[in-house]
């Protein structure tokens, strides 16, 4: 891959990024940028892509966390390996 593509790639991803902490679409869930005044924010897709995120990953696993706002404030926005939500993710 060339240095173009690759800063190509990146562009993409903070552009993903930056909609994703404007995004007000769901009502109902507190987007990580506003939560504690986005304290605990990343600057990532979210803690899944923080945690374990790979551009080149050959799997990609699309989904929503199960936990809620207290939980996010009290991990501060991190996932770990023995999260609920983790332990319940079937191993390959």
């Amino acid at each position: 891959m060339s240095v173009l593509d690759i800063a190509g790639k990146k562009a993409k991803y903070d552009a993903l990024i930056e909609a994703r902490k404007s995004c007000r679409a769901c009502v109902d869930l507190v987007n990580p940028s506003v939560c504690q005044d986005g304290a605990f924010d990343c600057n990532a897709i979210g803690a899944w892509s923080k945690w374990q995120g790979n551009l080149d990953a050959p799997v990609m696993v699309i989904g929503q966390d199960w936990g809620d706002v207290a939980w996010f404030v009290r991990e501060e926005g991190r996932s770990t390996d023995t999260s609920r939500t983790n332990n319940t993710l079937p191993v390959a």
